[in-house]
């Protein structure tokens, strides 16, 4: 039955133990009616279909039972037990998603990440419980975290994608073209990009890409040009010109007093 268990209390059914000479199995996947993921195929071993969210608030660690042949009466397991086994039982469950996480490596230039993006990367599939494997991978698209993390000179060597920020991604070999795309901010918006194609994301794994620059500090410019080259002796007026701005490692020209 399609049933949810909830960890406030125990699960039971009014299904029945079918007896001797049968045998059973217990496949289940959490979070219950997690969105993307479809109903039970249940021609043989079953299966599902998951749509990743794009959104990267919205997905989650999805878990599916690992298959666990029970060898008899008295050896918990999932697959194949004995149909009158009439007690408790309990099950495993494995990671069927890669974590995909973003870090700043050894230095990084001054700046406020304002987004994320995963693009070109395969956003469906189907999970077979036979194989603890994904097939029919497909549907390249593009999936991001809207955040503020804001990076200071000096800062190294953290992860800014934990906990609920994290992309959990359907297992796979990334296609061509896949990149990871930053938006930063120095005082104007620009957009970094790196090719990430070829990389395999394995099941049950945690992937960290780390964001680096060559160099960290702003160079400041004080450039003061003048209208004439001189001025009579008798006096005169002369404009002058004051440009005062640091150059951002990012190419951004920002107004200094």
């Amino acid at each position: 039955p399609d049933a949810g268990v909830f960890r406030a209390r125990n699960w039971s059914t009014s299904e029945v133990w079918p007896g001797a000479g049968m045998r059973c199995a217990f496949l289940g996947y959490a979070p219950y009616h997690e969105a993307g993921v479809s109903a039970f195929a249940t021609t043989g071993w079953p299966s599902f279909h998951y749509t990743v969210p794009t959104n990267a608030t919205d997905q989650s660690d999805l878990l599916v039972t690992k298959n666990k042949i029970s060898s008899g009466i008295g050896d918990y397991g999932n697959i194949d037990m004995p149909a009158n086994l009439n007690m408790k039982d309990s099950i495993t469950f494995d990671h069927a998603c890669t974590a995909v996480r973003i870090a700043i490596g050894k230095q990084m230039a001054a700046c406020t990440i304002k987004k994320i993006e995963i693009c070109n990367v395969y956003g469906e599939g189907d999970y077979h419980y036979q194989t603890e494997n994904w097939t029919n991978i497909a549907t390249p698209s593009n999936f991001s975290l809207v955040k503020d993390f804001e990076i200071k000179a000096g800062d190294s060597n953290y992860v800014l994608n934990n906990d609920d920020n994290v992309f959990m991604m359907i297992p796979q070999q990334l296609p061509m073209n896949s990149t990871i795309n930053v938006t930063i901010n120095d005082g104007v918006e620009h957009l970094l990009k790196a090719s990430i194609d070829k990389d395999i994301w394995a099941k049950g794994y945690t992937v960290t890409y780390y964001l680096s620059t060559t160099e960290v500090d702003n160079t400041y410019v004080l450039a003061v040009s003048s209208s004439t080259t001189s001025i009579p002796i008798s006096g005169g007026t002369n404009t002058m010109t004051i440009n005062s701005y640091k150059q951002t490692y990012y190419g951004s020209q920002v107004a200094v007093p």
